[in-house]
């Protein structure tokens, strides 16, 4: 992980090299056997009680087309790898408000930016 940051502005790199194990088992097919996943995201902090952050996450093990998460979920890098995403591309915004030490506000969504699914939680 590298981070810095330019007053209130942060930036943050994440990212991994993903070696399949040779004891994937043998198939005919040409199958990939190393993955590089990498989040880069973009923090503010607007006052000091607003929050918000921007990640953008390549998951290169999904699927570009939806159609394909059954079938490429079955794959072996699945079933070597703790890996829950199905798709390739993701955006994760997040915005948090502190109204007093006790009280604050959440909102996070996760968009799957292959099929314009997306998760949003929330909390008060």
């Amino acid at each position: 992980t590298l981070q810095t940051d330019l007053g209130m502005l942060g930036l943050v790199f994440d990212g991994a090299l993903i070696l399949q194990r040779k004891s994937a088992p043998e198939t005919t097919e040409e199958v990939r056997n190393e993955w590089a996943p990498w989040t880069i995201g973009l923090n503010f902090q607007w006052n000091e009680n607003l929050f918000t952050m921007l990640d953008f996450h390549h998951n290169p093990m999904g699927a570009k087309n939806p159609g394909n998460y059954v079938s490429n979920s079955s794959s072996t890098i699945y079933s070597e790898f703790p890996v829950s995403l199905l798709g390739r591309d993701y955006l994760l915004p997040n915005l948090s408000y502190q109204f007093s030490p006790l009280l604050s506000f959440s909102s996070s969504a996760f968009f799957n930016l292959n099929d314009s699914s997306f998760l949003n939680t929330s909390g008060l």
